[in-house]
């Protein structure tokens, strides 16, 4: 099953969602997520990375920013800055 970092960071997300359906069906939270995260997003943010072994992007579309994170087979911790995002009301959901 894809991770839900990749949904938010892939272009295009729909066309990684290659597993039999009843692997998302295991997950209903990560695929109710999933169904909301945009295709296209109207402003794109690295905010961490390093080629070949991991990537944090920030995306927005309208006024929502979704933040996703990917890595290679090592597992790592991750502090990332979250001040470029709009003021104001905030609240968040993590996986």
């Amino acid at each position: 099953m894809s991770t839900i970092g990749d949904v938010c960071c892939f272009e295009a997300p729909l066309q990684m969602l290659s597993d039999n359906p009843t692997t998302y069906m295991k997950e209903q939270e990560c695929t109710d997520f999933i169904t909301k995260v945009p295709t296209t997003f109207d402003e794109t943010v690295p905010m961490d990375g390093k080629v070949g072994e991991y990537v944090a992007l920030a995306r927005k579309k309208r006024n929502t920013w979704y933040v996703g994170a990917m890595t290679n087979w090592n597992a790592r911790d991750l502090t990332l800055d979250f001040f470029i995002f709009d003021r104001g009301s905030v609240s968040s959901s993590s996986f």
